[in-house]
């Protein structure tokens, strides 16, 4: 038995336009999701949107359809914003550390505000074995978090649009 229909994308720029719906569809359910309080589910879609933004840029920018690229994407198909981030960088900065490290603070930093996504995303859904304290945890999420994580989103997708507009890519 088989669910769905596998839609066949053409080439990079309908990859991009794949993600960027999903993106928009992940942000809808995390504002759903937040209006019902169910603030952890929220906070997944929200970090999933930002993904998928980043993914969607990487796909406009390369031809994620080259081997090389198709490899880089692979690799982070395990819902990492963290290795999204990275390529992102990698491919903005041209090999570049200077130009690499400026993109890794302004995204990170400034936009992102610094939050370990990879741990935030486990532990919102799944309880955690604290080695230190010898017992299982997780982090609940409320209201206030999901509204910065609904900025930090909103900070991103414009991060990105400037982005392009400040760079011969």
């Amino acid at each position: 038995m088989y669910l769905g229909n596998r839609k066949f994308l053409k080439d990079s720029l309908e990859v991009a336009h794949e993600y960027l719906k999903t993106a928009m569809q992940d942000e809808k359910s995390a504002v759903i999701l937040e209006s019902r309080e169910l603030y952890n589910q929220a906070a997944y879609f929200y970090v999933q949107a930002m993904e998928k933004q980043i993914k969607a840029k990487i796909a406009q920018i390369v031809d994620v359809t080259n081997a090389y690229y198709k490899e880089m994407i692979k690799k982070t198909i395990g819902h990492s914003l963290d290795k999204s981030i990275e390529i992102l960088v990698q491919i903005y900065g041209k090999g570049n550390a200077m130009v690499e490290e400026r993109l890794r603070e302004q995204l990170l930093i400034k936009v992102l505000k610094d939050i370990k996504f990879s741990a935030l995303n486990n532990k919102t859904r799944y309880p955690d074995f604290d080695e230190n304290k010898k017992k299982y945890a997780v982090i609940e999420m409320d209201k206030i978090d999901c509204v910065e994580l609904a900025k930090m989103l909103k900070a991103l997708k414009q991060y990105l649009t400037d982005l392009e507009r400040y760079t011969d890519l």
